[in-house]
């Protein structure tokens, strides 16, 4: 079994992104918690990682000729995907803080 042979390595990738989601909640909770949220952009947010799916879905076999190759597909759009979205929400809290600020 693969992951027997890989534990440690494993286990560091589960401890990094535990320790990266923790560090995110505490770091980001204070702020979220003082602001509104825009609710277009939170109805928005979820088509962001549905399309990549459907192209991954309709383009995938063409690109992937049976190999891997739509799986790969689908990680590359789904990762631009996510960092859209982080872009675009750490966009407006920052947009939000600077309003507050300059009142």
């Amino acid at each position: 079994f693969v992951f027997q042979q890989h534990t440690t390595f494993y286990s560091l990738m589960c401890s990094n992104i535990l320790f990266n989601h923790r560090f995110s909640y505490f770091h980001n909770r204070e702020r979220d918690m003082n602001r509104t949220p825009n609710i277009g952009t939170m109805m928005f947010f979820p088509y962001l990682r549905i399309i990549p799916m459907h192209l991954t879905i309709i383009f995938g076999s063409d690109f992937a000729n049976g190999s891997s190759g739509a799986l790969i597909l689908f990680l590359v759009l789904k990762t631009i995907a996510d960092l859209i979205m982080h872009m675009i929400e750490h966009a407006q809290a920052r947009q939000k803080k600077n309003e507050f600020f300059n009142k």
